[in-house]
């Protein structure tokens, strides 16, 4: 079998350039047999029972020029006979082939193309047509690479559609689980926030009353402190209007002695007889010795209270009671010699 070909017998069917492996009943293709004879460029592989064709088969013969692959059981072409970039003829006679990979738009160096007697679909007959002889194969393999190459865009254009849908679809669910992550974190923030709000508020259960209480004594102690200051400020007040109520029934004492002394002293003189003059000058020697003394109560008590107020009115007061006394000293001389 030609699966089991050794690299002796390739090379026994090789010369030069060209390898013949035709009509060997072959059913796989010996890749790597082959690949071991680099400057082969054009091979026959007709009238064999090859199926199918390995990538690898694309991989490794990039430098082939001709091949014919003609009365073989090929049902499909590999997908990536675009890598044979140096094909200039390609003979598929005889095949199973129906439909024809899009990598022929890649063949730009193709030339010939034989694809009679495949059964291929009603809209890849009528690009290929007959190919009867060398003008119909040439433009067989013009009107395929040309018409690969509108498939390969119209299918790249799809790709690059579904590329965008697709990365429409991933940045739509990255959208989403950025919003479901905000939307965790807000609430996870909010749990935090509630779980914070209740330690205050324990906090404040156990620690207001303490400081409730604190709070309390602070009030009731300022309360007693501005009651205290009140308090003497009321007394110095009282102080300082009984003081100055004292200096006032002391003047007016001093007005009414006089006034009298003045009223006695002009009846007598005047008006009444010695008899007469004499009673109501004992008379008002015994009302005067009575308002000097309560005038001199009035200062004593005035100078006590006078102890506890201001310098400049203690000193006003002083002199007050000075010219008081001096008066009260006067009129008593006055009445002393009027008596006589």
């Amino acid at each position: 079998m030609a699966s089991q070909l050794t690299l002796k017998e390739v090379k026994s069917r090789t010369d030069g350039d060209e390898m013949d492996l035709s009509v060997m009943e072959m059913v796989k293709i010996p890749v790597k047999v082959i690949a071991a004879l680099p400057k082969v460029t054009n091979i026959d592989f007709s009238c064999n029972q090859i199926q199918t064709i390995p990538d690898r088969f694309c991989l490794s013969l990039k430098n082939l020029v001709i091949l014919d692959l003609s009365k073989n059981e090929i049902t499909e072409l590999p997908s990536n006979v675009g890598l044979l970039v140096q094909l200039k003829k390609l003979d598929l006679y005889h095949n199973k082939l129906q439909v024809l990979p899009v990598g022929f738009s890649q063949l730009t160096s193709l030339r010939w193309l034989d694809l009679k007697d495949n059964p291929l679909n009603a809209s890849l007959q009528k690009i290929v047509g007959d190919c009867l002889d060398e003008a119909g194969c040439t433009q067989c393999a013009k009107t395929v690479v040309s018409t690969m190459k509108e498939v390969n865009t119209e299918l790249e254009r799809g790709r690059q559609q579904k590329l965008k849908a697709q990365k429409q679809m991933a940045d739509k669910k990255r959208r989403q689980k950025e919003l479901e992550a905000k939307i965790e974190r807000e609430e996870k923030n909010e749990a935090k926030r509630k779980e914070k709000e209740v330690r205050r508020r324990k906090w404040e259960e156990t620690h207001g009353e303490a400081g409730k209480k604190s709070g309390k004594k602070e009030v009731k102690k300022g309360k007693k402190e501005n009651q205290k200051l009140n308090y003497g400020k009321l007394q110095e007040k009282k102080k300082s209007s009984s003081c100055f109520g004292r200096l006032v029934h002391l003047l007016l004492v001093a007005a009414f002695i006089s006034l009298l002394l003045f009223a006695a002293t002009r009846y007598c003189t005047q008006v009444a007889s010695g008899h007469q003059a004499e009673e109501i000058c004992e008379l008002l020697s015994t009302w005067v010795a009575r308002a000097v003394d309560q005038s001199h109560i009035l200062m004593g008590e005035s100078r006590v209270i006078l102890g506890d107020a201001s310098d400049a009115v203690s000193k006003y007061a002083d002199n007050l009671l000075e010219s008081a006394a001096h008066l009260w000293d006067e009129t008593r001389s006055i009445v002393t010699l009027f008596l006589m």
